[in-house]
């Protein structure tokens, strides 16, 4: 039962957590990154539009840090596994892509890394 409480609202701990702290938004995302090893998770987890969320943030200056943004990436690599996840990346306008892209070789040697991944 909480674990399927973790999952649907998982996502909106996340957009909540955005407006607020470093801290909140790290646990927040090591939350989401250790629940959404499983497909189901990560299928849940698109269908809450979590990718949409990730693009905004992760051209967001004041989420900025170095460890936010490799867990971003990370988990947005995490999502990118899934067919649904794929989609949802390339889909659209393209502004999720364009937003790895930027960031691409402008954080660490691990952000890099799974930037690299999800492409």
């Amino acid at each position: 039962m909480g674990f399927n409480l973790l999952i649907t609202f998982g996502p909106h701990i996340f957009r909540w957590a955005s407006d607020s702290d470093s801290s909140l938004i790290k646990a927040t995302l090591s939350c989401l990154i250790a629940i959404s090893s499983l497909r189901r998770v990560k299928v849940n987890l698109i269908r809450e539009k979590l990718i949409k969320d990730l693009t905004k943030l992760l051209t967001d200056p004041t989420t900025a840090s170095v460890s936010v943004m490799e867990k971003y990436l990370k988990l947005l690599e995490s999502l990118a596994f899934t067919k649904e996840g794929r989609s949802e990346i390339c889909g659209g306008d393209g502004e999720c892509l364009k937003t790895v892209v930027k960031k691409l070789m402008k954080v660490s040697t691990a952000a890099t890394e799974h930037a690299m991944k999800v492409l």
